[in-house]
């Protein structure tokens, strides 16, 4: 309620991405694109939106070092995660314990760099 009256008076509104739910342990939750389409659907606003797959989110970084081969991004999102690193130039790990499943992957135009089903595959990785 208190949201829409802040719309409503237009009130500068913006947002970091656009994830509709967030994956969890018991099941996914609303992220913040549930909340923009509610809004959207209630006041017709939409948020200024200046994260991922924005690149302008990581131009500080770009900043200090521009050598784009010293990067990877890893997420678990093809439309958020993926997109920014394409967005960037820099490669990309896909990791399966959150929103991209592997039919995903092979449905999607690019494909990631990278596939591993968790976060530890990458440390076994690394240390091989």
């Amino acid at each position: 309620k208190k949201v829409s009256f802040f719309l409503n008076k237009k009130i500068p509104y913006f947002a970091t991405h656009h994830d509709s739910f967030c994956p969890t342990e018991n099941g996914p939750i609303p992220d913040v694109g549930s909340f923009i389409n509610l809004f959207k659907t209630s006041n017709k606003i939409e948020p200024k939106t200046f994260g991922k797959p924005d690149k302008s989110i990581l131009s500080s970084l770009f900043e200090i070092n521009n050598n784009k081969n010293d990067y990877v991004f890893v997420g678990d999102r093809l439309s958020t995660d993926f997109e920014l690193s394409r967005n960037c130039g820099i490669d990309f790990i896909c990791v399966l314990s959150g929103d991209t499943q592997r039919i995903d992957i092979e449905n999607y135009k690019y494909k990631p760099n990278l596939i591993v089903n968790s976060t530890q595959d990458i440390l076994e990785i690394l240390n091989n």
